[in-house]
């Protein structure tokens, strides 16, 4: 355990799990391998057994593995927030328990620290898909792979207002440009100041996009980055795994993730569980608390409604009641609204079968950077992308990847 009176590290890398003892192990392996002592890892289990628990305290001896146990039942949000407040770095990184990292993720921290960085948002994440991993479509294709984007090494700094509007304006679908607590790092005194005005860091049914939401409007230095510093996991048993099954759609009573917020659901937000109506019911949810109206009033919601069409057919009567709902709340025109509705519903139609075909077309053919396959979990992905870049001639060292 982590003793109290040694040096608070630079980077606390924390991974909240419940449940998932297939994954994690492989996970927590894979990070104390990285040769520095400028990081933690901090375990927060939430799982329906304690076998976590004798597993982490048998099989790992690493002053800087610090491991909690909290009894469920917690929603998402919450298992997140107590995750941060069990760190005590000073910059935080939270990854899933089917996630890995690239060692110089730590070097990337010790780097914003140096130069007074708020937040780095990597652009680029390598994926591993788990040998469990499946498609609707596609089967078992990507099981067992590693697939590293192209990336240029890139570094440059944005208004984060800016990129908040940005969100607003395309519903809340597309938070790549904002600082990130999961899968990016942001510094720990940006994150307090959320968590003293609202008493959490995360809200609503998606922690991922309210915490980018939340924190934005206390960074003023994110840095976005061009490279990959995390390995985004891809499991049976993830969020990411039942959407390519296209099982990520449902009644908001019988679903877990938001069956506590069916009474508080916003009004502009079509009243079912799907990605679209998660992240923007939790984007909503953290720009309130943060009472950033001056950023939701730019949500534009018949974006999502259209959205919510093309891509969840079966709840049409919901998506179309909520439309007309929405409109009489707004000032507008009715008919330039429903217009706008239908230009935004033919337009991502158009761009869905675009989607389709070109995957069908270019079936067997990858265009990353690299591709492994036969990889048996995250660790051996994580060994792989260090492989990878040493052999290319990549590091990131003082700001800038070589």
């Amino acid at each position: 355990m982590f003793s109290a009176d040694m040096q608070q590290p630079v980077l606390s890398i924390v991974i909240p799990t419940r449940n998932r003892l297939q994954y994690v192990t492989h996970a927590i392996s894979s990070i104390l391998s990285i040769v520095d002592n400028g990081f933690e890892l901090v375990i927060h289990d939430t799982s329906d057994t304690r076998e976590l628990e004798a597993k982490v305290f048998h099989e790992f001896d690493d002053i800087r593995l610090r491991y909690f146990y909290t009894s469920p039942p917690l929603t998402f949000s919450q298992t997140f927030s107590k995750s941060v407040l069990l760190s005590r770095g000073e910059f935080v990184c939270i990854i899933g328990d089917d996630d890995g990292v690239n060692p110089e993720i730590v070097e990337a921290a010790k780097w914003a620290k140096a130069q007074n960085i708020d937040a780095i948002t990597p652009l680029t994440n390598a994926s591993y898909y788990w040998p469990d991993f499946r498609q609707k479509y596609y089967k078992s294709d990507n099981a067992g792979c590693l697939k590293i984007s192209k990336f240029s090494g890139s570094i440059s700094f944005v208004d984060v207002r800016q990129e908040m509007l940005n969100c607003a304006k395309g519903a809340f679908q597309d938070f790549s440009r904002l600082p990130k607590v999961y899968n990016g790092i942001v510094k720990r005194s940006c994150l307090d100041k959320v968590h003293q005005k609202a008493g959490s860091f995360f809200f609503g049914a998606s922690p991922d996009i309210s915490g980018a939401m939340a924190v934005a409007g206390f960074v003023d230095r994110l840095c976005l980055l061009d490279y990959p510093l995390v390995i985004a996991g891809s499991s049976a048993l993830s969020g990411s795994g039942r959407s390519a099954m296209k099982k990520h759609v449902g009644r908001l009573d019988e679903e877990p993730q938001t069956r506590p917020f069916c009474n508080l659901w916003p009004l502009n937000v079509p009243a079912f569980y799907s990605v679209q109506t998660v992240w923007a019911q939790a984007a909503i949810e953290g720009l309130k608390e943060m009472e950033r109206l001056d950023v939701l009033q730019h949500y534009n919601s018949t974006m999502l409604q259209a959205l919510c069409l093309v891509y969840n057919p079966a709840f049409v009567k919901t998506i179309l009641f909520n439309f007309m709902a929405t409109i009489q709340t707004k000032q507008g025109n009715p008919f330039a609204e429903t217009y706008l509705f239908l230009y935004y519903v033919i337009a991502n139609y158009g761009k869905r079968a675009k989607s389709h075909f070109y995957r069908l077309a270019r079936r067997g053919y990858f265009d990353y950077e690299h591709e492994s396959c036969n990889l048996d979990s995250v660790e051996q992905a994580a060994s792989e992308l260090v492989k990878h870049l040493s052999q290319k001639g990549s590091k990131f060292a003082d700001g800038q990847v070589l």
